[in-house]
């Protein structure tokens, strides 16, 4: 009897304590993207820095040819900049591990919220729990905002219909003219990205060749300079596979972008078509 009637209570604590998780869960996850999207900025502003300092680096003549020599002041300026990319690239990565099981989180408690209300709304109606469904739904639209805002959206797919009108054609239009434009600034974007990462291992080259002379001709301090040199091969792999993700969203987004002005082309001609057969 004592067990009957303590069920009731009890089953209320626990869905009130699954109701709270999904709130905490979304808190969660708005302070591990908030701490993503400051090391974005912080990468943006390094890597500003770092491009102004490769230019200054090309004025003077590419590191490779002055390979064996002594580090130039712009060398070393450079190098300073690109470790703290380096490092910021590595806490990045960290970050958007913590931010991907963060949303792992909320999505398993959503769905366990949503589990919950569906089971409520057979005994109760649905009328008796709409506004924590509405409030659930707000809640997923809000994550999935927030994961989309920091990252490039793939390139919208627009098709003309026979049956478009002027004014369908000229909406269509715009949209394809707007994807340029946006693809054709994305392509910049890496474009500048690749140019600074190929003079990151340009750099980086020259410093595991410092080090390799020095440990030639070291003493006593060969585990320090095998650490160094460990850490600048590390360094050239991670630029290398950032190199070939690089080359790949570039192949991809010029597929894109000329599909997009093919069909800025046709959409062009059939809206003259049609102001011609008026």
């Amino acid at each position: 009897m004592l067990l009957s009637r303590a069920l009731p209570a009890l089953l209320f604590v626990t869905a009130s304590v699954a109701a709270a998780a999904t709130p905490d869960r979304e808190q969660e996850l708005a302070r591990a993207t908030a701490q993503r999207d400051e090391l974005v900025a912080e990468r943006t502003r390094l890597a500003a820095a770092a491009r102004a300092a490769a230019d200054r680096l090309a004025a003077t003549g590419s590191p490779a040819a002055r390979a064996g020599s002594a580090l130039s002041r712009q060398l070393r300026e450079f190098d300073r900049l690109a470790h703290g990319l380096d490092d910021v690239e590595r806490r990045l990565a960290e970050q958007e591990r913590r931010r991907v099981r963060a949303r792992a989180a909320f999505d398993a408690a959503a769905d366990g919220e949503e589990r919950r209300l569906e089971e409520r709304a057979r005994r109760e109606g649905a009328a008796a729990v709409a506004a924590e469904m509405a409030a659930l739904a707000a809640a997923r639209r809000r994550v999935a905002q927030s994961e989309t805002s920091g990252a490039f959206r793939p390139p919208l797919e627009v098709a003309l219909d026979p049956l478009d009108g002027p004014a369908d054609v000229e909406a269509k239009l715009a949209i394809l003219q707007s994807e340029e434009a946006r693809v054709g600034r994305r392509l910049a974007e890496l474009a500048a990205e690749a140019s600074l990462l190929a003079t990151r291992v340009a750099a980086r080259q020259e410093w595991a060749r410092e080090l390799g002379a020095a440990r030639r001709d070291a003493a006593g301090a060969i585990d320090l300079l095998d650490r160094g040199d460990e850490d600048v091969r590390a360094s050239l792999r991670a630029l290398d596979a950032r190199g070939e993700e690089i080359a790949r969203e570039r192949a991809r987004l010029a597929a894109a972008l000329a599909r997009l002005s093919a069909g800025r082309a046709q959409a062009e001609e059939r809206l003259a078509e049609l102001r011609k057969g008026r």
